[in-house]
């Protein structure tokens, strides 16, 4: 690390038998950061400034300590990450600012915190590497929750009301020699999640569950034909139990949606070249080069609908059940 700067004012003193310290307008800035893996991974991390700021108070009595910390921020510039082992990778984060209200308590009950404010914003994010090569850019990534931790002699418990994350302008590029292209201007995703975990059991709930995305596309790179158009496509009210091994979702939704295939003069249908396999697809005899477009699926499916259905069914249960 290069320049390092802390600036800080807080006072102390009692308040009922407990020490209590207040911390306003503190931050801490360090530029220049950077970390060197001289493993065979060859991990390399860098960023010309980083810094926290935060407002707190903090209060110890006997064997319990309550931190609350405000107006907390998180920044970095130009964040820089490659590896080379297990997989080449880079990742570009020119902004990275986490903003965070917390309260922590730790006594002789456990260890309890909570958030009710957490908000990640990433912009101009680049992404590339892997086996596979792909490249990944997003102008604006946002992530906001809320969260309840607690972890005593019962186990470890984790709660959010509200999860939801954000992105805009999605590009996806790799894939079979970096032919696929994908597009996504706007994604949203919410849900509401409990995780408990003691030594004998886990167990993982979503609820609450909403999604939707706009103007999806799909195509060859270099080519002029679109090979999956989806204008819409949300669901509502998704839940998961894993304990129960359910899965449920109350509405899909989906408009004018498009599919593109045909099949090769090899025989293999298109997208089989766009997706890297073990081994070759299965050929079909043909004489010539066919063409089929499936265009306006429309698709609307809501709860009763869905019970009809599992009513009518008669295949056996599966270890996992969708409704």
């Amino acid at each position: 690390a290069g320049f390092s700067l802390l600036n800080i004012d807080y006072k102390l003193g009692y308040d009922k038998d407990a020490l209590k310290a207040t911390i306003k307008k503190s931050r801490l800035e360090i530029q220049d950061v950077q970390f060197t893996d001289k493993s065979v991974n060859k991990a390399l991390l860098n960023t010309p400034t980083f810094a926290i700021e935060t407002d707190g108070v903090i209060r110890m009595v006997k064997n319990t300590v309550d931190i609350a910390l405000s107006k907390t921020k998180l920044i970095s510039r130009d964040l820089q990450f490659s590896q080379q082992l297990p997989e080449p990778m880079s990742a570009v984060i020119p902004t990275l600012n986490h903003e965070l209200d917390i309260k922590l308590s730790q006594g002789k009950d456990g260890l309890f915190i909570t958030s009710n404010k957490s908000k990640l914003t990433l912009k101009d994010i680049k992404f590339s590497g892997l086996k596979e090569p792909i490249s990944v850019t997003m102008p604006e990534f946002t992530h906001d929750t809320d969260i309840t931790l607690s972890q005593n002699k019962d186990g470890l418990k984790i709660s959010a009301n509200a999860t939801s994350i954000a992105l805009t302008n999605f590009q996806f590029t790799g894939l079979h020699e970096g032919k696929v292209e994908a597009k996504i201007p706007k994604l949203n995703v919410q849900t509401a999640l409990q995780l408990n975990f003691s030594d004998n059991n886990s167990d993982i709930n979503l609820s609450k569950g909403k999604a939707e995305f706009h103007d999806l596309q799909v195509s060859e790179k270099d080519e002029n034909t679109v090979l999956i158009k989806i204008p819409g496509f949300g669901f509502n009210d998704l839940s998961v139990d894993l304990k129960k091994k359910e899965v449920n979702v109350a509405l899909i939704n989906s408009n004018d949606a498009e599919f593109r295939a045909w099949l090769n003069s090899d025989g293999t249908l298109n997208y089989q070249k766009l997706i890297p396999t073990s081994s070759e697809g299965k050929k079909v005899d043909v004489t010539q080069t066919n063409y089929a477009t499936a265009t306006t699926v429309d698709f609307k499916e809501d709860v009763t609908t869905v019970n009809a259905v599992a009513t009518a069914a008669t295949e056996p249960v599966k270890e996992w059940l969708l409704h």
